[in-house]
């Protein structure tokens, strides 16, 4: 398991994103829509990547928070967003009617396991490092 995997697929995610943006129907709020959708699911993820693909340690981190906030959403968040987050695996619970579910992501919560994997790997391997001089 590498970070560059990580950083792949979280550009993958970024670029989708950005075609889910590029290609809507042009609206009267596309200033809003290209602000909120954009630096949420296209200039994090990028960031994401650039910092993975470099062996950056705050990337890491940066991308195992990401993916925890996008592990678990309600279902409101998804009413305020202009579209749906680009690589959805998810799945609802709860009821619709009364506007109480949740939208419970596996991809996300997949990717914030592989980010804290790679992130304690990067930690020990550092500490075993710093130890062994």
């Amino acid at each position: 398991m590498t970070s560059k995997l990580a950083g792949i697929i979280l550009c993958l995610y970024g670029v989708t994103g950005f075609g889910v943006m590029a290609f809507s129907e042009p609206s009267h709020d596309i200033l809003f829509n290209l602000v909120s959708y954009g630096l949420i699911f296209t200039v994090i993820p990028l960031l994401g990547a650039y910092g993975l693909w470099f062996h950056k340690s705050w990337a890491m981190g940066f991308t195992l928070v990401f993916f925890l906030l996008q592990s678990v959403k309600p279902f409101i968040f998804l009413q305020w967003l202009p579209f749906y987050p680009p690589i959805p695996l998810g799945i609802p619970f709860g009821d619709f009617s009364e506007g109480t579910a949740y939208l419970v992501d596996f991809f996300a919560i997949a990717m914030a396991v592989y980010s804290l994997i790679l992130w304690l790997r990067q930690l020990f391997n550092t500490k075993a490092i710093n130890l062994g001089s």
